[in-house]
């Protein structure tokens, strides 16, 4: 594991992975070389198209308070007509991971940069994207192709993201297979996911879920298999179609909040998900061979009952009518829950506070305080410490020493209080 600590200038291609990866190996026994770059001040393109590539090295590599940015001699390139036969970092090697934490972002970024990359893992967290703090990427549009091989982005500690083809780029993700989304997502436009054909695994947090779904009636699913066509209730289709299969996977810090997650209330916004086009809700190492599993909803089970009835059946191997999970199916007597929902309902409106928006706002405020209360105090400390100094200065003290002395040292105490607001001040306007 190495770590590389803020440099002034962008991030170029003098590392020397070689060593990197002969010290790595003779004490980790392992191929991927593990580094850390601590608040590096973006990445240096070069212009040589003839450059050896160093794509027999792997990195897992965590880049923290990136300032997200590009330079070519350096001048800052801000759109794609300024990119073109060039290399960096990001495609000279192959990424296992390529973890983005706390991005630094002044402007759109041209996919470009990704150019022949390959990545197993895209991860960026957090990402806010509301009025008062957006570090969500932006990418332009470019008629060239991208090339890159990004197999999984994963998104965590979401607020508020509204997922469109802007942020999911269509070249820079075409080979994109699973998409994971932690936190609160808070839109993915219907037609954005059309024409990702590798696309197969969604994942969830459980805690978001809900409040995701209530806002997105998973209209955004209706992009997915929309040439399929089979009979959910047919075991034997399911197995010739299982190719097709769309998964989303929901992870559960525990499995008592299922209920939370998924209550009965919540049934008719499940009533006409599209088990027959091969897309199925699958519950994360959810223990379906145990008979003593505590009780789950009705809309919970109507979730999970196409993939679990097929798992039981051909996985385990065991007749499905004599399991647990099939007489809890029976026991919710869907059809007649099902006619309920054509009635005129008006859907709940839920508000739900989850552990990510807490630490959305705990954020913001460390923001406000940061960038308005220092300020504010500083200077109402500075005008203090100058009124204080000014009266004392004016003192006919020279009888006493003793009051003498003691002004002495509260016009020094004055005179570095002052200095040391000053520096307060010149330090957030240079952050």
């Amino acid at each position: 594991m190495f770590s590389l600590r803020k440099q002034s200038k962008p991030l170029d291609l003098s590392m020397d992975l070689n060593h990197l990866n002969q010290i790595n190996w003779h004490i980790r026994k392992s191929n991927v070389i593990i580094i850390f770059y601590n608040h590096i001040n973006g990445f240096s393109l070069e212009n040589n198209s003839l450059r050896i590539k160093q794509k027999n090295f792997t990195l897992s590599a965590s880049f923290i308070e990136l300032k997200f940015a590009f330079y070519q001699n350096n001048h800052c390139l801000k759109t794609c007509n300024q990119m073109k036969n060039f290399t960096s970092i990001l495609n000279t090697v192959n990424f296992y991971l390529l973890e983005l934490y706390r991005l630094i972002l002044k402007r759109s970024i041209c996919p470009l940069v990704f150019f022949n990359s390959t990545i197993r893992t895209l991860s960026m967290w957090p990402v806010y994207d509301t009025f008062y703090l957006k570090n969500k990427i932006i990418f332009q549009n470019t008629e060239m192709e991208v090339n890159s091989q990004i197999r999984e982005l994963f998104v965590n500690k979401a607020i508020k993201l509204k997922i469109d083809e802007n942020f999911l780029n269509k070249k820079l993700f075409k080979y994109i297979e699973k998409l994971t989304l932690y936190g609160d997502i808070y839109q993915i436009k219907e037609d954005t996911l059309s024409g990702f054909d590798k696309l197969k695994i969604f994942v969830f947090d459980a805690e978001n879920f809900r409040l995701f779904v209530h806002r997105t009636l998973l209209k955004w699913l209706n992009s997915f298999n929309t040439n399929v066509k089979i009979d959910p209730n047919n075991l034997s289709q399911i197995k010739e179609n299982f190719n097709k299969l769309i998964r989303i996977t929901i992870v559960f810090s525990n499995y008592t909040s299922i209920n939370h997650t998924f209550p009965d209330e919540d049934f008719c916004l499940y009533k006409d998900f599209p088990f027959d086009r091969m897309i199925f809700i699958l519950f994360d190492n959810y223990p379906l061979r145990r008979d003593d599993n505590p009780p789950i909803t009705c809309t919970a089970i109507w979730t999970i009952h196409i993939p679990a009835i097929y798992s039981i059946h051909y996985d385990m191997g065991k007749l499905y009518e004599n399991t647990t999970f099939y007489n809890s199916f029976l026991g919710c007597e869907f059809e007649k829950k099902i006619p309920l929902c054509f009635r005129d309902k008006k859907l709940i409106k839920i508000n739900i506070i989850t552990r990510a928006q807490i630490e959305y706002i705990c954020f913001f405020l460390m923001q406000m305080f940061g960038f308005g209360l220092i300020p504010l105090v500083s200077c109402i400390t500075m005008i203090l410490n100058w009124i204080t100094y000014y009266i004392i200065s004016k003192l006919d003290i020279k009888k006493n020493f003793k009051i003498k002395k003691l002004f002495y040292y509260i016009k020094i105490n004055a005179i570095v209080n002052i200095l040391i607001c000053f520096i307060g001040i010149l330090r957030m306007v240079y952050t």
